[in-house]
Parts: C-alpha cells; sequence; structure tokens
C-alpha cells in the first residue's frame, strides 16, 4: 500500500493486510463486540491503566474500528535479543498485573458478544466476582516496549471474561514459551510469576491453566482448519500437523510437578 494510504501493519492470523496506520491512528476490521471493547478501553483510561490503545470510534459504515496509535517497539519475530532477557519478561508480568488492577475495578457485562475464540472455558460458570475482562492474547507480537520495559497492550480483539489466572496462563505459554522445554523454562515461568506477583494458591494452579489454555488454542485451531482458513491449514502444516498439538500437551501434563515445584520455590 502507497504511503497516501497508510502504512499496512502486521495484522497476525487474524486480520492480515488489514491493519492500517494512518499518521497516529490505526484501523482494524471491526468485530460485533467493538463498541462494548471501545468502552472498557476508556474505562481502563479512567481506571488509571496507560497502556492501551485509545478508542477514536468507527468508520461511517461500522465496518472498521479506529484507535490511536500506541509508540514504542513490538518485538516481532525472530525475537530480538532485547525482547528475550528477564528484564523484560519481568516486564510483561508487571503490565499484566496493572492491566488486571483496572480491569478488577471495571463491571463485566455477559451480554456482550465478546470473543470466544480462546476465552476462559471456566468463565461460564463462575460468578462476575471472580472476572475480569481479560486481553487473552498477550503474545510478544502485541505487547510494547519502550526502553526495553513492557509499556503497553495492543490487540484487545480477543477480550472477553476470564480469570486473572488465565491471562498469565496464556502469556506464558508465548513468553516463556511453554512449547518444548528448553535450558530456561522452569526460570522463565518464574520470572514472569514474580513480575506479576502471583500468590502461592495461583502457582498452584497455573500449570493446569496453562494445559486448558493450550486445548482452546487447539481447539481454535480445529476449527478454524475446519472452516478451511488458509492460514491456519498453512501453519498447522508448517508446523507438524496435530501431532505437534499431541506432543505439547502430552509434554506440559509430564512437567506439571517440576514446574509447579520451581514456581513454589521460596514462596510461604
Amino acid at each position: 500500500m502507497s504511503a497516501g494510504e497508510g502504512e499496512v501493519l502486521g495484522g497476525g492470523m487474524t486480520h492480515p493486510g488489514a491493519v492500517v496506520r494512518r499518521g497516529d491512528t490505526v484501523e482494524r476490521p471491526a468485530q460485533p463486540h467493538t463498541p462494548a471493547l471501545h468502552a472498557h478501553l476508556r474505562a481502563l483510561a479512567a481506571a488509571g491503566f496507560d497502556g492501551a490503545p485509545t478508542p477514536m470510534g468507527t468508520s461511517d459504515d461500522g465496518l472498521r474500528e479506529r484507535l490511536g496509535h500506541v509508540p514504542g517497539d513490538v518485538p516481532l519475530p525472530p525475537f530480538p535479543p532485547w525482547s528475550l532477557t528477564d528484564g523484560a519478561l519481568r516486564s510483561v508480568g508487571v503490565l499484566l498485573r496493572r492491566l488486571h488492577r483496572a480491569s478488577a475495578s471495571l463491571p463485566v457485562d455477559r451480554t456482550v458478544p465478546w470473543a470466544a475464540g480462546l476465552a476462559d472455558p471456566e468463565a461460564a460458570s463462575l460468578p462476575d466476582t471472580a472476572l475480569i475482562l481479560c486481553h487473552n492474547d498477550v503474545c510478544p507480537e502485541n505487547v510494547v516496549f519502550r526502553e526495553g520495559r513492557a509499556a503497553a497492550l495492543i490487540d484487545f480483539d480477543l477480550t472477553a471474561p476470564g480469570r486473572p489466572l488465565w491471562d498469565v496462563a496464556t502469556a506464558a505459554r508465548y513468553w516463556v514459551p511453554m512449547f518444548a522445554e528448553g535450558p530456561d523454562t522452569a526460570h522463565r515461568l518464574r520470572v514472569l510469576a514474580d513480575g506479576y506477583g502471583l500468590t502461592a494458591e495461583d502457582r498452584t494452579a497455573l500449570l493446569p491453566a496453562v494445559e486448558q489454555a493450550a486445548a482452546a488454542a487447539r481447539a481454535f485451531s480445529e476449527r478454524r482448519v475446519r472452516d478451511g482458513d488458509p492460514l491456519h491449514v498453512r501453519a498447522l502444516a508448517a508446523r507438524g500437523g496435530w501431532e505437534r498439538w499431541d506432543r505439547h500437551q502430552a509434554w506440559l501434563a509430564a512437567h506439571r510437578a517440576v514446574f509447579t515445584e520451581e514456581l513454589l520455590r521460596d514462596e510461604a
């Protein structure tokens, strides 16, 4: 796209080629819950959270939403070394906790058609007092850094009611990452948990939540592949097919105890 038409930004696997920046404004495809989401973003700002885009309404036909551009650095694959440091990871936990503290002060409206794809499966059975509106997609590509520290979150499309721990679990999958064991997996999981300030009770529940999040992600991918989404079909083939998902889920279950032990080390 030419400069006069705007700069096409990475839209991930949800809006490839459809996210455009024009000056200080970013335009994206609107969703059924966009009006409620914009109201939520405004409420977050009023509650003191400054780490989210500013909603600027929708196009006249309602098909595009407009958001203020969030300045900073967003790590994209292959992830730069600065985004893989303990300091960067810890700051993601701190930012997520700030988001949740602001969200906890706001009501959860279950009548809104929030995005269901990667939402917390336990939300429907829990009272409103146990839930917040989770981001649900805190991957590196959705975190804006300034001076090496996480400063803001973008792409709130998948916002939906859930447990705060659910957001931490989905972030852990991407940021540790928790797809296959590496020499620093347990350590990085602990860094994220410490940055967020998880309680001992939540640390015990984190690995089961990560396993739930992995199952939800697989179900989401299965639906997209079944519907013939070309991006998801290609991604599945490139990443080893469903066998990779089987190995991933088996690996998480096998390592639940050792990772939980590390999370609880030195915790009262």
